[in-house]
């Protein structure tokens, strides 16, 4: 995989591109490469680019994705182009209306700690 730095700089370079363009630039490079751009730009973008990248290609990136993003990405695509469903990105968390305070926070972990020194604040 290339290095943070260059997936920011792939990332910039392509939404300074047509999504035609942009689908030609990643072109030749790495799927996990790819996704991670995909996965930095706006969902607009990202689902632009899917559409311009031939049925071959664009299977094979699903194939690489996470499992929830590749399913985001699809179910995007079933929206009219340019609509808010193109925007869609899957929940990082779901929170019930009758669940507790308690109850949404337990899955994240411990408790918040406190400051060991004023110098941390």
């Amino acid at each position: 995989m290339l290095p943070r730095e260059d997936i920011d700089q792939l990332a910039a370079d392509t939404v300074q591109r047509a999504p035609h363009e942009a689908a030609e630039l990643l072109t030749g490079h790495k799927d996990e490469d790819v996704i991670a751009v995909l996965e930095l730009v706006n969902p607009l973008v990202c689902q632009q680019i899917l559409r311009e990248l031939d049925d071959r290609r664009r299977s094979e990136l699903l194939a690489s994705a996470p499992v929830e993003k590749a399913r985001q990405w699809m179910r995007n695509q079933e929206y009219p182009e340019d609509s808010v469903g193109w925007l869609m990105e899957p929940p990082v968390a779901v929170f019930r209306a009758h669940m507790t305070v308690r109850e949404t926070i337990e899955p994240c972990g411990s408790s918040p700690r406190r400051p060991s020194s004023p110098m941390a604040m």
